[in-house]
């Protein structure tokens, strides 16, 4: 079946790294703090990172840049994420990176969103809780609660410096993750596309 152009829920993360990491359709260039393994993208995208897809219908994709950095884009419905997980010797760090973020949707009944996710993990990889900045087009936005804070961006299209204190950000917005707890902290970009039916 055919679809005209302006029927899908396109999310776009573009991502400069400044001292740290990001997701969704995705540009970067980098350092990151904490250090990540490949965090210019100058090696292959395997190396270091993982991809994660799940596709029902439409186009997606992660792609390294030549000038250092990445795009993580999907349309329709699914998702297409970028991940890397890194030991954390200390949580009293701080989280820098730059990056510009992008969703569409042209339909009431689609949304699409970009985003890039920090989530909290436990000695055995589990997930405490996350930090979420994202913008996203249509749709209802997220919820915050005791383990998750969500950041709602509207600057679509516009390089943005974010930066966290993670120690701050638990002791503030995260009352449901214990500070202690927390051994590592990934990293992920994600493009994400809904639609009716099978999403």
């Amino acid at each position: 079946m055919l679809r005209q152009v302006q029927d899908y829920a396109p999310a776009v993360l573009l991502l400069a790294f400044l001292l740290t990491a990001c997701g969704g359709s995705a540009v970067a260039e980098m350092p990151v703090r904490p250090e990540l393994t490949n965090r210019d993208f100058a090696a292959p995208l395997d190396s270091g990172w993982h991809r994660q897809v799940r596709n029902f219908d439409g186009r997606g994709d992660v792609i390294a840049l030549p000038e250092g950095g990445v795009t993580v884009s999907k349309t329709f419905c699914g998702w297409y994420r970028l991940s890397q997980a890194v030991v954390l010797d200390d949580f009293r760090q701080t989280f820098r990176t730059r990056a510009r973020f992008a969703a569409r949707s042209s339909r009431h009944d689609y949304f699409g969103r970009s985003g890039l996710t920090l989530g909290y993990l436990d000695a055995d990889g589990g997930l405490l809780g996350e930090t979420r900045w994202y913008l996203q087009a249509g749709g209802r936005p997220e919820e915050n609660s005791p383990t998750r804070h969500s950041i709602r961006l509207t600057e679509a299209g516009q390089w943005l410096d974010l930066e966290l204190d993670i120690a701050d950000e638990l002791r503030r917005n995260l009352s449901g993750v214990r500070p202690a707890d927390v051994r590592a902290l990934r990293i992920t970009f994600e493009a994400f596309g809904s639609g009716t039916g099978g999403c």
